[in-house]
């Protein structure tokens, strides 16, 4: 969104600068930025700091967060994060932002994640939503871009990381 309103309002032009939004998903978009294949991208913090502990040569100009723009949601049955010991809760990758921040919000309540709590490295988004969706999974970890697909599917909305205290740098450039 930003992206395009900077072009807009010719902010860019303003600048004398030719910028091109190219979407890539995942750290495809960081590694063409490794490869020289572009002179910037937006990207999580923590893909940048491994990239940057591996030897790659990067620098973080700005975040436009503080807050992880996660959401955590449910069957409408489940009420609270109290119901979930038992249950299986879907992340992107065992050790992600999603995982570690999900498991840190979690012992807050008092249950230990991957103990009283199965988490479940489904990948994508798009994965996460159908196994919650097909019940294969109770609560999932979902980004900004799912939450409003979450609410008009009928979802229940069990945690806004945003009003958690947890913190996660995202959107840099």
């Amino acid at each position: 969104m930003p992206f395009f309103v900077t072009k807009d309002r010719k902010y860019y032009q303003a600048e004398d600068l030719d910028v091109q939004l190219v979407v890539m998903g995942g750290g495809i978009g960081l590694r063409a930025l490794i490869g020289g294949n572009g002179e910037f991208a937006a990207t999580g913090e923590p893909a940048v700091l491994s990239a940057h502990l591996s030897g790659a040569r990067l620098q973080i100009l700005f975040t436009s967060y503080y807050k992880p723009l996660l959401w955590l949601y449910s069957d409408p049955k489940i009420k609270s994060i109290a119901e979930l010991k038992g249950k299986k809760i879907g992340v992107s990758g065992i050790g992600a932002a999603t995982d570690t921040l999900m498991r840190d919000i979690l012992k807050k309540r008092g249950i230990e994640g991957g103990r009283e709590v199965a988490m479940l490295a489904l990948g994508s988004p798009e994965a996460r939503f159908i196994a919650l969706k097909t019940g294969n999974v109770h609560p999932a970890v979902l980004p900004e871009g799912f939450k409003f697909v979450a609410d008009e599917a009928g979802l229940h909305e069990l945690v806004s990381f945003l009003n958690e205290d947890v913190f996660l740098l995202s959107g840099s450039v």
